[in-house]
């Protein structure tokens, strides 16, 4: 995806109000509509970032090329990050906070998606 390495892995986690990186102790905040609240501070948490790097195969084995790779983390809150495989089938997703993901790969193909999971 033409991104060069850094040895920079700075970056946020993903932060919820009160300032907390764990959705299970995020409290709610619930706002009126036309309701200003002004007391309100969220401050973010800085975190060493991971990077995700593979190659996307079919069932034979063979590399395949401009397939669409995403990374969710949980069931879908916080990052989700993609991009798309490069002609020998190799992906690189950086930026990742700290965390359990699923990579995802899908093959439009036939009429009928095709999909790959792993977690990670």
């Amino acid at each position: 995806m033409g991104e060069q390495a850094t040895t920079d892995r700075s970056g946020y986690a993903p932060t919820y109000y009160p300032g907390t990186g764990n959705v299970a102790e995020a409290q709610r905040l619930t706002i009126a509509q036309g309701q200003t609240i002004t007391a309100i501070n969220l401050t973010l948490l800085p975190t060493q970032t991971a990077r995700v790097s593979g190659i996307v195969v079919d069932a034979q084995g063979r590399p395949l090329g401009n397939v669409f790779v995403n990374v969710i983390q949980g069931f879908g809150f916080g990052n989700m990050l993609g991009g798309q495989t490069k002609a020998d089938g190799t992906f690189t997703i950086s930026g990742l906070s700290p965390g359990e993901y699923t990579v995802r790969a899908n093959l439009p193909g036939g009429g009928a998606q095709e999909t790959a999971m792993q977690s990670v």
